[in-house]
């Protein structure tokens, strides 16, 4: 139902227009220029919390903001939280921010630290003080505003509480009136367990029970054999495991942590297994952590925009309403986008017989820095890989990078990772961004995925069932979307997020992926309206070729950027004066294929039956 702002039972003016004023002082002070259209974005949102304030968004709804990063929704949060404080009428509503991320916490109650010391109280992890240095109230129940993190909330909720039983959240005794969560929010997480990851864990279970360890193996051979439809899973636990001892003996290690909880989430149950990229099946499943008893929900989440990641709300409406509030436009005709047609994934760092495709991912972002006349932001994955057999050893992309800069060039380097990406204006003034392969999931993460926002059982095999599993479309389009989710997030870490009168910061974004496996055209024209999208090969190192190979790679150019997308071989032989054998010997020589391979051109059947080449991916 569309929210209606001249409804008298709905909306008092006064919160909202306080609000909107301290919105309109701080954007003065930072120069920062919102179009009237995103002006009427922050409008709604102001007009929907103070709805909540007056508790006339009692009803179990959560109600979705999707203004583009840099336009201000973190201000209007604040702002509402300090015009809310302000008004002694509102002295007895409460609210709360659930954020991300620490970083989060941290510029939010930065930016509301002239409350600190009457109003505001920073909780985090369960159990925690709130951090010394963000000051504040020590104890929440006496301030107005709470800032939090989302992951002390989950804390807070295990073994199924409801949201009005998490006392350390309330305000004088009672829940908060205003409830607001920062970025995307998951009622379910996805939860996987690779059978090959699992092995990792027979050791340390051995500690313990070894007939439990024994199983462990037995199960594992089972799902690696059989890797689709359903599976049971033993009862380690009734063997003698103790999972908080197992993931104690994990320490530090995130992964194996993971794979501990995972196992423990599917103890003694029925699971689903995906058949995965690794050659091994893998458990998915999810853990529902947000009961609906937290509705109502105000969500500020950018990537909730049509063309980021707005399918995820869609399959969350299957069981909850969500209602959408006016969306702000940002045009990103100051963005270019130049994708480098190379394919660039985690495997590619770490196949041994990937090993010359990395070391040429790593060259072309070390040639870019070098081109550079500015400072660059690289986003690469925070693993270590091996790079095949380098001699170099484990090292992150990053320290890859690093190894082959001058100290000049570094000093004008700076890298952030996937998964520590979001949450960060510090990068704001860096006007180049490059980003070698994008943030992939596996198929397993996928389909848990799409099943945990859907919140479908997942307990037969019968898989043509929407009510037990998701479609084959909504599993890719939550691959498409988590794709777009992180990119959008990463690129907005740029200057690109800057916003003046509803246009970008001017940026120059280079991604390096395969137009097969990567995102399409049509999904970065979506995510960014407006911008320059070019089909870049100018990066690719060149492969010198000579004599009747030179003659074919002109033409085969010359072709690609009249934008021809499928080439038959006669029309270039013929062209050249070249016999068909000839021709043909010329085309599996190995220079050619790595000419080819370089420029994402693909050996095929094209049309009319005839041999060609043809481009991975129109442009």
């Amino acid at each position: 139902m569309p929210f209606d702002p001249f409804a008298p039972t709905l909306v008092c003016e006064r919160l909202a227009t306080q609000a909107r004023a301290i919105v309109e002082d701080r954007f003065a002070r930072t120069d920062h220029r919102p179009s009237a259209d995103q002006y009427a974005a922050i409008q709604d949102l102001l007009e929907h919390l103070e709805a909540m304030a007056n508790g006339k968004l009692s009803s179990p709804m959560a109600y979705v903001s999707a203004m583009p990063a840099g336009v201000g929704k973190s201000t209007a949060l604040t702002s509402f939280a300090e015009a809310l404080c302000r008004n002694p009428d509102y002295a007895d509503v409460g609210m709360v921010i659930f954020c991300n991320q620490l970083a989060e916490v941290s510029q939010m109650a930065e930016a509301l630290k002239g409350l600190k010391d009457s109003h505001l109280c920073v909780v985090c992890g369960e159990g925690e003080t709130p951090t010394r240095e963000l000051g504040g109230l020590s104890e929440a129940d006496g301030a107005q505003i709470v800032i939090a993190t989302q992951e002390g909330l989950r804390l807070s909720l295990k073994g199924g509480r409801e949201f009005p039983d998490a006392s350390r959240y309330h305000y004088r005794g009672r829940p908060r009136l205003i409830r607001c969560w920062d970025e995307q929010a998951m009622f379910a997480r996805p939860v996987t367990l690779n059978a090959r990851g699992a092995s990792a864990l027979v050791e340390a279970m051995a500690v313990q029970s070894v007939p439990a360890s024994d199983v462990l193996l037995r199960w594992i051979s089972r799902v690696v054999e059989a890797p689709h439809g359903q599976i049971d899973v033993p009862n380690f636990a009734a063997l003698g495991v103790q999972y908080g001892r197992l993931e104690a003996d994990a320490g530090r290690d995130e992964d194996l942590v993971a794979r501990v909880r995972a196992l423990e989430l599917m103890n003694g149950k029925t699971g689903w297994v995906v058949a995965d990229n690794t050659g091994s099946g893998t458990l998915v499943t999810y853990k529902p952590e947000l009961p609906n008893s937290i509705l109502p929900l105000t969500i500020t989440d950018a990537s909730a925009a049509e063309g980021v990641d707005h399918e995820f709300y869609e399959m969350l409406s299957r069981s909850r309403r969500i209602v959408r509030l006016r969306e702000a436009t940002k045009t990103y005709g100051n963005l270019a986008v130049r994708v480098v047609p190379v394919a660039a994934s985690r495997s590619t760092f770490n196949k041994p017989e990937k090993r010359k495709q990395a070391d040429e991912i790593i060259a072309i972002v070390c040639n870019y820095i070098r081109e550079a006349d500015d400072a660059v932001l690289c986003v690469s994955y925070k693993a270590p890989f091996a790079m095949g057999a380098s001699k170099r050893g484990r090292k992150t992309v990053a320290q890859q990078i690093n190894d082959r800069l001058t100290e000049a060039e570094q000093a004008r380097v700076e890298h952030l990772t996937w998964g520590r990406h979001k949450a960060t204006n510090a990068y704001r003034d860096f006007r180049r961004m490059i980003i070698p392969g994008l943030d992939f999931t596996s198929p397993a993460v996928d389909y848990a995925s799409a099943g945990a926002a859907l919140e479908v059982p997942m307990q037969t095999n019968d898989i043509t069932d929407p009510d037990d599993h998701p479609t084959t479309a909504q599993v890719l389009a939550r691959r498409t979307g988590r794709l777009r989710d992180s990119l959008m997030q990463a690129v907005n870490r740029g200057h690109v997020r800057i916003s003046k009168d509803g246009q970008c910061g001017d940026m120059e974004l280079v991604i390096l992926q395969s137009w097969r496996t990567g995102l399409k055209r049509e999904d970065l024209a979506g995510m960014f309206p407006g911008a320059t999208i070019v089909n870049d090969r100018a990066l690719l190192p060149q492969v010198e070729l000579k004599g009747r190979a030179k003659d074919v790679a002109e033409i085969v150019c010359a072709r690609l950027n009249a934008g021809e997308t499928e080439i038959s071989y006669p029309s270039i032989y013929e062209a050249i004066g070249m016999s068909r054998q000839d021709f043909g010997r010329l085309m599996k020589t190995e220079r050619m294929l790595e000419w080819l391979a370089q420029r994402s051109l693909e050996r095929a059947n094209i049309k009319g039956g005839l041999k060609g080449l043809k481009a991975q991916r129109p442009v």
